[in-house]
């Protein structure tokens, strides 16, 4: 039997919710970092660190963890210590399996799956209800990597020094922000120049390396706090102080391995051969148990080229693989999961979708731009999309169809939402289009234009 035909000239994308997948060898699984209310109590510690302190390397933990840790609640059971781990880059830059990428662990707020909005870095957020400033306190005892206590004056630095300097090139702010000042020893208000109403996505959003910078380690390299910077840029070989800056703060990759972190490793090699992570001993949080985190002591990554991660995953040799996995793969991997020693998990995404169809609303053709923006038409497009048969095709069945909408473990999701216009039919899917005004056809059955009586037709651009 022959399928209906939607007639219209255009090729669309599914508007789908698909698992994402991690690849990891059960026993190194690191726990998911969800911060709970502070733990007051007896701490514990890697037998690494102790025979740190042991050698006087560095203090007892009491005096490197904040009087109340953060604490990370873990999927499963209790983590025990452990040694290295060993993982595969495919590059010297942040983003790989257990990198050195600067969301790792540490954020002003942290959001769970069903929504909730817990403290992390900053333990108190208050906003007026203009939504024109922020007041934030900090997390008191957080400690840098170096020992170096977090003051407020590394806030201010970030914010004040570097977002707002026309000089300096940063990524990422706070949003609209007019100047941070200091309240307290651990409390700023950020005022914006406009309503930032979407403030406590912000700062879950807002990880290490658009929050916060080390002030003792990178004032020197900064005109404002050293008046011998252009001087000293120039010994160093840089042309202006905000090189000579940029080279010491930026992440991507990381150029100066001494500059002081809050995450749970340190990055200390990052060749065009390895990339090493070692603990961090003032990481400031810990698992239900009081078991300071990470649990694993360094990261070992050798860089290779994607073929190559890939053979590193099927053949058992790499501890944890999650970045640069595909869906695609994914037969692959299970296929050898035996054989490699390793275990499959899918964990579920936390995207409204996977694949989106977004349309352009700022074309300079006044007929699309109405048309876009007419609820029929973009119903009867959207019952015009087989998700379950795209699902089965290219998922192999492993997706769920649905609309574009929030989450189900969120609290206000209501089920319709994700029901709505998502429904493969064909019938439906004409008689919106119709509503919609598209009445005319040409003799193939393609819908017109009613301004010029042309094909309608889009270009589908995709990445």
């Amino acid at each position: 039997m022959k399928r209906k035909k939607v007639s219209l000239l255009v090729i669309l994308l599914a508007l789908l919710f698909f698992a994402s997948s991690v690849w990891a060898k059960a026993p190194t699984e690191e726990p998911e970092e969800k911060v709970v209310e502070g733990k007051t109590g007896e701490f514990s510690e890697s037998p690494m660190l102790t025979k740190m302190v042991e050698a006087g390397e560095i203090p007892p933990l009491a005096q490197r963890l904040p009087p109340e840790p953060a604490v990370a609640e873990i999927l499963g059971d209790i983590g025990v210590y452990g040694g290295p781990l060993y993982t595969f880059s495919t590059s010297t830059g942040p983003w790989e399996d257990f990198g050195d990428l600067q969301e790792n662990g540490s954020a002003y707020l942290h959001q769970d799956y069903d929504g909730t909005v817990r403290p992390d870095l900053m333990v108190a957020w208050e906003y007026p209800d203009d939504y024109m400033n922020v007041t934030l306190t900090f997390r008191k005892g957080v400690k840098w990597s170096d020992g170096t206590p977090v003051t407020v004056d590394d806030f201010l630095f970030m914010i004040n020094d570097m977002d707002l300097h026309p000089d300096v090139s940063e990524w990422g702010t706070l949003g609209p922000v007019e100047k941070a000042t200091a309240l307290s020893d651990d409390t700023f208000k950020v005022d914006f120049t406009r309503p930032q109403k979407r403030i406590e996505s912000v700062l879950i959003a807002r990880a290490c390396w658009g929050g916060i910078q080390p002030k003792h380690y990178l004032s020197k390299w900064h005109i404002d706090h050293n008046p011998d910077a252009e001087k000293e840029a120039k010994e160093e070989g840089f042309t202006t102080w905000y090189d000579a800056l940029y080279n010491h703060f930026w992440w991507a990759p990381a150029t100066d391995l001494d500059r002081p972190v809050v995450q749970p490793w340190v990055l200390v090699e990052n060749s065009s051969v390895q990339k090493r992570l070692v603990r961090n001993p003032y990481y400031y949080k810990v698992d239900p148990a009081g078991n300071q985190l990470p649990y694993i002591d360094e990261v070992i990554s050798p860089i290779v080229n994607a073929e190559t991660y890939t053979l590193k995953i099927i053949s058992g040799e790499s501890d944890v693989a999650f970045m640069h996995t595909s869906f695609e793969n994914f037969t692959l991997y299970k296929e050898n999961e035996r054989t490699g020693d390793y275990v499959v998990h899918e964990i579920p995404g936390t995207a409204a979708s996977k694949l989106s169809v977004l349309f352009n609303y700022n074309t300079p053709d006044p007929f699309i731009n109405k048309l876009t923006q007419d609820i029929n038409f973009k119903a009867g497009l959207s019952h015009a999309i087989n998700r379950e048969e795209i699902n089965q095709v290219v998922y192999t069945g492993r997706g769920v169809p649905r609309q574009a909408t929030v989450l189900p473990s969120v609290s206000y999701y209501k089920p319709e939402w994700a029901e709505a216009f998502a429904k493969y039919d064909v019938e439906q899917a004409n008689r919106y289009l119709d509503e919609a005004g598209l009445t005319q056809k040409n003799a193939d059955g393609f819908r017109l234009r009613t301004d010029n009586g042309q094909v309608l037709e889009w270009i589908i651009e995709f990445g």
